[in-house]
């Protein structure tokens, strides 16, 4: 799973919000949104690999089970 806004902060010794508010001034989306897209970024080079599997893909991604990979996907992309 890729890390939390709380973890990424603490690592920066930022509080969390200040974090996310530098992070958007600096990279123009907030951390949540950026870790999103970097993430389904791989689920699709993942699942476009014909030998992986949604559930593998899934665990790969660090989801708890291919329902809240499939929730999460299709909220995202619509597909």
């Amino acid at each position: 799973a890729p890390p939390g806004i709380d973890e990424l902060a603490r690592l920066v010794h930022l509080s969390p919000r200040h974090f996310a508010r530098e992070f958007q001034s600096v990279f123009g989306i907030a951390p949540k949104q950026f870790i999103d897209r970097r993430r389904l970024d791989h689920a699709r080079q993942l699942l476009g690999q014909h030998r992986r599997s949604p559930t593998e893909t899934a665990a790969r991604l660090g989801f708890s089970s291919l329902a809240a990979f499939s929730r999460w996907f299709t909220r995202l992309t619509g597909e």
